[in-house]
């Protein structure tokens, strides 16, 4: 059985300017917050979602500084057929 499937809010963190970004209802794999950030996939789709214009999303990928402060889990929508490691 793969990764759970959750519906949830997501706060962005940049630890540097201090300012957290937040992502309503999104779609994320799995249940540890530091795992979820470490997997490019969806890194990449995070920071898409936070920062819409392309200039905003190159820095935010390159900033060091930006993580995921706190996951908010809504509903579980089932499994994914892929075990990417990213449940504790």
């Amino acid at each position: 059985m793969g990764d759970p499937i959750w519906f949830c809010d997501v706060i962005l963190r940049d630890a540097k300017a201090k300012k957290d970004y937040k992502i309503r209802d999104t779609l994320v794999s799995g249940n540890h917050k530091d795992r979820i950030w470490n997997y490019p996939l969806y890194r990449q789709r995070l920071v898409r979602e936070a920062f819409t214009t392309p200039a905003r999303y190159k820095k935010a990928m390159e900033n060091r500084n930006l993580f995921i402060k706190h996951i908010n889990y809504k509903v579980q929508l089932g499994y994914s057929n892929i075990d990417r490691g990213l449940t504790v």
